[in-house]
């Protein structure tokens, strides 16, 4: 089983930074899921030929953030798995002109994604 950890870490499970009558909200979701299933970091995009690159899992990342409202994730953590541990995740598919979770088997699932947005 490896562990992975894309930027600084997460280390605060929420935050709150007020600058001009707006607020920096952070939120960390551990063992982050869509409608029950685990989300993986890899992708299917035309953008990312490797879908389990560091840029597409940032990517990931980002759009889970953006799914539940954030701007972006300012960090991640995730699991790789065996490939006979696949099981149904939702995984980020990617068309032209739409980016998507869709539900796929994978085993690289995230184990937090760090969550920050101006509300």
């Amino acid at each position: 089983m490896k562990f992975k950890i894309l930027s600084a870490g997460i280390a605060v499970i929420s935050s709150l930074t007020v600058l001009s009558g707006e607020a920096l909200a952070e939120k960390v979701y551990w063992e982050p899921t869509i409608d029950g299933l685990e989300v993986d970091r890899c992708i299917t995009s035309h953008q990312y030929p490797d879908g389990c690159s560091k840029a597409a899992t940032t990517h990931a990342a980002n759009i889970f953030c953006q799914h539940y409202g954030y701007s972006h994730a300012s960090s991640a953590r995730w699991e790789d798995q065996p490939m006979e541990q696949q099981r149904s995740v939702y995984k980020l598919l990617e068309e032209s002109s739409s980016s998507f979770f869709g539900v796929r088997q994978g085993s690289y699932v995230f184990t937090g994604i760090s969550c920050v947005g101006w509300t």
